[in-house]
């Protein structure tokens, strides 16, 4: 399998997708914590030993990056592309990843209406958004 792991970057959580470039299918799997002094690297290692990934996939907000105002998400966004490379002596692509955060919970919405009554996790929708994000990025 030609596998992708795609990351949807928080500030307080990173979601975790794999998906294939065979099958053409992007799965959520796993929220990582994110905290002060960085991501828990341990655990993305793990999942890259776990998935064998080809190339690693960060969305990032198109959106503000062509308004011209610094912001702070963006310049974290670029050191975790530039350490995961670094670490990991991967391929870093990037896409975009606007509104993917608003499309999982809605779907989650959608879920929840049609018998799912448990409360949304914040890490759900994590986890799902970078689905949606590295199928987008499949389906170019």
């Amino acid at each position: 399998m030609h596998n992708i792991l795609a990351f949807d970057y928080g500030v307080k959580r990173i979601g975790v997708a794999v998906g294939s470039l065979d099958t053409k299918i992007a799965t959520a799997i796993s929220t990582i914590i994110n905290k002060k002094d960085g991501p828990d690297w341990g655990a993305i290692n793990n999942l890259i030993l776990e998935w064998q990934p080809e190339i690693l996939l960060v969305g990032v907000p198109v959106l503000h990056k062509n308004t011209g105002v610094h912001d702070t998400l963006l310049n974290e966004i670029d050191l975790f592309c530039i350490s995961l490379k670094d670490r990991f002596s991967l391929p870093v692509e990037t896409c975009n990843e606007d509104f993917s955060s608003t499309e999982a919970y809605s779907l989650l919405k959608m879920q929840r209406a049609q018998g799912h009554k448990k409360k949304i996790e914040r890490q759900e929708i994590d986890k799902l958004a970078a689905a949606i994000i590295l199928q987008c990025w499949l389906n170019q």
